[in-house]
């Protein structure tokens, strides 16, 4: 009589496997991003995918349950690049108006390089679970803006004031400015550091009321 069957052996993945792994991943998601930089979410098709990262179709689901669950990737870890950025660029010495400026800056600079990926992720008509993902970076945006003004308050440089409007405010004009104008100067790369100059300049007029007279700004308001 023969004994009891021994236990399976888990399947233990090597260091190189879990690499290639790793890149096959990578390659799947920046095949995706570029798609959808060139003809935006709609567009996009598994197949295109496939082709473009080299692969067969089904590969693309070893990886992704769905298609959805892709895109939601593409989209957190494009958005996050683009944060990373901006919080790159604020932490800097100075003035926490200059700091909140260049960070505007990077921001509409990095949008305009990819005028069509930038609509995409915060215009285009997208499924709940994707749109669920584009309000999380936005509010993790309006964070950054609301915590650099928050630091002006404490340091001295702005009067008390709504810093959770301000953030909003200067938040929403940034949207809507790359839905709207940027898509149309995609290929005028003159007219780009225009755009960027008005937009970082719009933003910080707002704040000028609030600037005390140590820092060099306007009067209090009334």
């Amino acid at each position: 009589m023969s004994g009891p069957e021994p236990p399976a052996l888990a399947y233990r993945q090597t260091p190189e496997t879990r690499r290639r792994l790793a890149e096959r991943r990578m390659m799947i998601l920046k095949a995706t991003r570029e798609l959808i930089a060139e003809v935006g979410f709609r567009g996009v098709r598994s197949r295109l995918v496939a082709e473009k990262a080299g692969i067969s179709e089904g590969t693309i689901y070893r990886y992704f349950p769905t298609m959805t669950a892709l895109y939601a990737e593409v989209f957190r870890t494009a958005a996050l690049r683009e944060l990373a950025a901006s919080v790159e660029a604020a932490d800097r010495p100075g003035p926490h108006g200059e700091r909140l400026a260049a960070a505007v800056q990077v921001h509409v600079e990095r949008a305009l390089r990819r005028p069509r990926l930038a609509h995409a992720l915060l215009a285009e008509p997208v499924s709940p679970e994707i749109e669920a993902v584009r309000l999380d970076c936005r509010h993790r945006f309006h964070l950054l803006f609301s915590e650099i003004l928050q630091d002006g308050i404490a340091a001295g440089e702005f009067i008390p004031f709504d810093t959770e409007l301000a953030a909003a405010c200067i938040t929403g004009a940034l949207d809507e400015a790359i839905i709207w104008p940027f898509a149309k100067v995609a290929d005028d790369a003159r007219d780009k550091p225009v755009l960027v100059d008005f937009m970082v300049g719009f933003c910080m007029a707002g704040l000028d009321r609030f600037r005390t007279a140590g820092a060099g700004g306007l009067r209090r308001p009334a």
